[in-house]
């Protein structure tokens, strides 16, 4: 969950009462969309302050995931979860256990099957990444990568082929770099269900590598 929060990829959004979160906007009042994205204490910025991260899942009623995240309380420096809402608004919560196994697997289970991120097949990741930035909410304005060795900014993607991979990178790792961790992921472990990888160590090529299945 953390890798999620900390990539720079999702919109970040203060836990204040009475915002929609982006939930209900006039081109999507009934939320057809599904959204994922990250909040964080309403005195403080950024979710180095504590986080909230929140999967609201296609179809899920704005007014009902809203009162339940207000429901919830305020984030405060001790709150690291998942909330998780299917298609019919009921909430399960994760919390950030990266030891947990049970965890990893739901939370990445419930990324990749919502469509809340961008989907690319494998051998396209690298391209992708260049050509979008990546950034898996239309509230966030995406713009051309240049073309030098970085990505510039972190993000977040689902591969096409099945089982999915969730694939979660930081600001600078090289495109190629993730396109081939992905690859080799594949052909050494294949899978029978989602697993998730993440590129971390900004501003090198060789960035490490942490695998969650």
């Amino acid at each position: 969950m953390s890798h999620i929060v900390f990539s720079t990829a999702l919109d970040e959004l203060s836990n204040v009462p009475g915002g929609n979160f982006g939930l209900s906007t006039p081109s999507d009042p009934t939320q057809t969309q599904p959204r994922l994205f990250t909040l964080y204490q309403t005195t403080k910025y950024g979710p180095q302050n504590g986080w909230r991260l929140v999967l609201a899942s296609k179809g899920a009623s704005p007014k009902t995931v809203e009162a339940a995240i207000l429901a919830t309380g305020p984030v405060d420096f001790e709150t690291a979860e998942m909330l998780i809402f299917d298609e019919r608004g009921t909430m399960n919560v994760e919390h950030d256990t990266s030891d947990n196994h049970q965890t990893n697997q739901n939370v990445t289970r419930a990324v990749v099957r919502s469509s809340a991120v961008p989907v690319t097949a494998i051998s396209s990741i690298a391209n992708h990444i260049r050509r979008t930035a990546c950034f898996p909410l239309a509230l966030k304005e995406t713009s051309p990568l240049s073309q030098d060795s970085m990505t510039g900014k972190g993000g977040i993607l689902a591969t096409s082929e099945e089982p999915a991979i969730l694939v979660v990178f930081e600001d600078g790792v090289f495109p190629e770099t993730v396109e081939e961790g992905v690859q080799k992921l594949r052909e050494e472990n294949g899978g029978s269900a989602e697993q998730c990888i993440v590129f971390e160590d900004t501003r090198r090529q060789d960035a490490r590598v942490v695998k969650f299945s």
